[in-house]
C-alpha cells in the first residue's frame, strides 16, 4: 500500500483516514450530479444563487433525516437511491378530528423503516 503515513500505520487505519478525506469530494459530486445543484437554470446571479442554496438545503436535509432518524447505512447513499427510498413514497393526507394524518403506503418497501423512525423523532 502506498501512503505517507507512517510504516507503523495498520491498514485499517489507513482506510479510515483515506475515507474521511475522500468525504468533502464525494459531496461535491452529489451536488454536482446528484441534486444537479451546478446547472444554474436562470441567467441571473440572484436567480441562480438562490438555486444552489436550495440544492445545498436539500443535500443537507438528507444527511441530517439520514443521521436523525434513519439507518447509518443511509448516509452513504446517492442522492437519487435516497430520493427514490424516502422522498417518494405514496402517502394519505387525512384531516380527523383537528388532526392532519399522514398514512404512509404499504407496498413502500421502507414504509415500516419511515414509520418508526418518524415515532422516534416524535418521542
Amino acid at each position: 500500500m502506498i501512503t505517507n503515513l507512517p510504516s507503523s500505520s495498520k491498514t485499517a487505519e489507513v482506510v479510515r483516514q483515506t475515507y474521511q478525506r475522500c468525504d468533502p469530494e464525494k459531496v461535491i459530486e452529489q451536488l454536482q450530479n446528484g441534486i444537479a445543484a451546478m446547472r444554474m437554470p436562470r441567467g441571473t446571479l440572484d436567480a441562480n444563487a438562490a438555486f444552489l442554496g436550495c440544492a445545498r438545503i436539500a443535500h443537507n436535509f438528507k444527511s441530517w433525516r439520514a443521521m436523525i432518524a434513519l439507518t447509518r447505512e443511509v448516509m452513504s447513499w446517492e442522492w437519487k437511491q435516497f430520493r427514490k427510498a424516502f422522498v417518494y413514497i405514496a402517502a394519505r393526507v387525512v384531516r380527523q378530528s383537528r388532526m392532519t394524518i399522514v398514512r404512509l403506503a404499504d407496498s413502500h418497501r421502507f414504509a415500516e423503516t419511515v414509520r418508526v423512525r418518524m415515532t422516534k423523532l416524535q418521542t
